[in-house]
């Protein structure tokens, strides 16, 4: 599997690059690969990343105690610290249950939030298996640029779609006075089906690049489109939320 991985990754790169598109290669080809891409990715990172649930106290009448799904996380460090996307916690701040790739449920504490990066941080207990996402080297993105989405809700499950980069730093030009040194606004487009609930976006080689949080289509439902966010330095921002949340 990983070997395929790697096969399809490097194909990639030189489709984006328009190395291939400029041979008078089969385009069916190419689309077949870049139709796949989203199930690799998803498969090589899912294992690091989770569904954050919240317990309702409402119970059926079969007294049992549901969940409702939040959406999805990744694992940040061996720590047990859990990143997500601050919209999708919604008013919740408590009795979080974290759901792992082999099925694992295990309680998830909230323990900072920063409004303005969007991000909230979990943590799980730290002596249970956990495999941290990997992370770009690369300080910048570019238009064209292919990213795999990954969204999840309780009703349409897991959902994987590619999408490319249509637009950078769009925020600065609606609030052209605030400086953005933590992020990056990106519009990000597709032609598959995109959920709209905040999810994560991944770069061809499988290292987290973003959050999604604002979903909305054309006039003739043709293009999908979604705003996100580049972190630009997460480690800073993480070590910064819980430095502010000790001082409290």
């Amino acid at each position: 599997m990983k070997y395929a991985i790697k096969c399809i990754i490097k194909i990639v790169l030189i489709l984006q690059s328009n190395i291939i598109l400029s041979q008078n290669i089969n385009l069916n080809f190419a689309e077949s690969i870049l139709n796949q891409l989203p199930e690799y990715i998803f498969n090589d990172v899912k294992e690091s990343i989770v569904i954050v649930s919240v317990k309702n106290q409402e119970k059926t009448d079969s007294e049992n105690v549901l969940s409702r799904q939040l959406g999805v996380g990744f694992i940040f460090n061996l720590d047990g610290l859990i990143i997500i996307n601050r919209y999708a916690l919604r008013k919740f701040n408590s009795d979080f249950e974290i759901t792992f790739a082999d099925g694992r449920k295990i309680p998830g504490k909230l323990v900072g939030i920063d409004e303005k990066n969007n991000l909230a941080i979990l943590k799980v207990a730290n002596n249970v298996i956990l495999k941290p996402i990997r992370f770009s080297n690369d300080s910048k993105l570019k238009i064209g640029q292919f990213l795999i989405l990954i969204t999840h809700n309780q009703k349409d499950k897991s959902v994987n779609a590619l999408t490319s980069i249509s637009k950078i730093n769009i925020s600065d030009e609606i609030y052209p006075q605030n400086e953005y040194s933590t992020k990056e606004s990106l519009l990000i487009s597709s032609r598959s089906r995109i959920i709209p609930d905040p999810g994560l976006l991944f770069n061809i080689k499988g290292e987290f690049v973003g959050f999604s949080y604002f979903y909305f289509e054309d006039d003739i439902y043709t293009n999908k489109f979604a705003m996100a966010n580049y972190i630009l330095d997460l480690n800073s921002l993480v070590n910064a939320i819980l430095e502010k949340e000790e001082g409290k």
